[in-house]
């Protein structure tokens, strides 16, 4: 080699740039990761769209607000007795001046005409308390269930999933994303129902209850623990029908639980329940969801104890103040993320 040569040339920028790639590749591989979430969003909600439940769904919501704007309300005074629950009194009777009907509420814009013993405050109550419990707690998170239930088995069928799982990005990514789709759809959904219903009986009688937009959070942390109960389901089996049931049985499970727990603080220390049966419900009740919990914070979110005997907590210093704690929706929130990670555990360990 002659020494006058030039030695062959070194990039110099080879030693610098090796501490930069792996960052590059980082933020690369997070904006993907991102991404992809993003883009199974978009594809829930066009899934939603496609979907004949979901489209059931959200016209129901429609016709629940319409409802609401058709209301018209011609009240008394008040009528109800302080502190006395107003569908039952002693005589099990209305609480009427005179049992006479003291104002008249119309539905349907004036088509259907319903007399009332309530003044327009205490009706409004009354139909939020209704819309709240029955329309959407439990009709509400029944249909959402129903609507949802074939999504991540739609999504996980062989020929679609092997296409997805074949790119680059993580298993539990692309079930995050696509389990988030379906939350930020719930979410917005339930939000325009009650939002809506709320609005609309704002507009027409003028009667504004901030409480009742409570229902908003509290059902939506409702049914994501058992939803995320048939995402694991849909993992197992791929199957819309075992993914619904499955929802449905945890929540029969929880009520079950949830109940068997407040007995349990009502009779504490009675012999009939051994102290094995009283440490496992109470182990469970931390564990799973809890429906009626939930069902107490929302009476006490629209003040149904006013309007139904069966809201009205008789044992206050048992179950009143426990109720009032976030305890019960951070557990339950725990509860389905713990059930997210079983969920992504059991996806990336499928063989498509």
């Amino acid at each position: 080699m002659n020494l006058t040569e030039a030695p062959p040339m070194v990039p110099e920028t080879a030693t610098a740039a090796e501490p930069i790639v792996p960052s590059k590749r980082r933020a690369s591989g997070l904006g993907l990761v991102f991404g992809a979430i993003r883009a199974l969003v978009v594809d829930t909600f066009r899934q939603a769209v496609a979907s004949r439940l979901m489209i059931l769904a959200v016209g129901l919501a429609g016709l629940g607000v319409l409802a609401c704007l058709s209301i018209k309300i011609d009240g008394p005074m008040s009528v109800k007795v302080p502190d006395e629950i107003e569908l039952v009194n002693r005589d099990k009777k209305p609480l009427t001046s005179a049992g006479a009907v003291l104002g008249r509420m119309t539905l349907g814009f004036g088509l259907v005409k319903v007399p009332i013993f309530r003044d327009v405050k205490s009706e409004v109550g009354f139909l939020e308390a209704v819309i709240a419990r029955w329309a959407a707690g439990v009709a509400g998170t029944l249909l959402l269930l129903a609507s949802t239930a074939g999504f991540l088995p739609e999504f996980l069928k062989p020929g679609a999933a092997s296409i997805l799982l074949a790119k680059p990005i993580p298993r539990w990514t692309l079930l995050t994303g696509k389990v988030t789709g379906v939350l930020v759809f719930v979410t917005l959904l339930t939000g325009a129902f009650i939002v809506g219903n709320w609005v609309a009986l704002g507009i027409k009688t003028t009667v504004w209850a901030p409480g009742y937009l409570l229902a908003w959070p509290l059902l939506v942390v409702q049914f994501a623990g058992l939803y995320l109960t048939s995402v694991v389901a849909a993992t197992c089996t791929r199957n819309t029908t075992v993914s619904l049931f499955t929802a449905l049985a945890c929540w029969v499970i929880c009520l079950a639980v949830n109940h068997g727990k407040d007995t349990l603080d009502v009779v504490d220390g009675s012999p009939e329940h051994p102290q094995v049966t009283r440490v496992a419900i109470q182990a469970a009740y931390w564990v799973l969801p809890k429906p009626l919990d939930f069902s107490k914070l929302l009476d006490q979110a629209v003040r149904a104890s006013e309007h139904f005997a069966e809201a009205a907590d008789p044992d206050e210093e048992v179950t009143g103040g426990r109720v009032g704690f976030g305890l019960s929706i951070a557990s339950s929130l725990a509860f389905a993320v713990a059930m997210l990670g079983i969920a992504a555990r059991q996806l990336s360990t499928t063989d498509y």
